[in-house]
């Protein structure tokens, strides 16, 4: 199991753009806590740990989904740019 560091807690919270009470809400867990956690005064939990490995991953799921590319309409996959689609023949 991973051992989080205060410094690990953090950057979760600031990756997904919340406040320690923002977080705490997500975890269970009171904006004070996540102020100990994120100072080192307290150490995560074996159930605090595994939501934490739960969040990090929805993190990284949707890092990953938003960093796939987009393409324009008219230059997808299979499709000219000036054809015209079935409905215009």
């Amino acid at each position: 199991m991973h051992e989080w560091s205060k410094a690990e807690i953090k950057q979760l919270r600031l990756s997904l753009g919340v406040s320690q009470e923002a977080f705490g809400a997500i975890l269970g867990v009171t904006r004070v806590y996540v102020n100990f956690l994120e100072k080192g005064v307290k150490t995560p939990s074996k159930t605090l740990k595994l939501l934490l490995n739960y969040v990090e991953k929805d993190v990284t799921e949707k890092e990953n989904a938003n960093a796939k590319e987009v393409q324009p309409y008219g230059e997808r996959k299979g499709r000219q740019k000036d054809a015209p689609h079935k409905g215009n023949i």
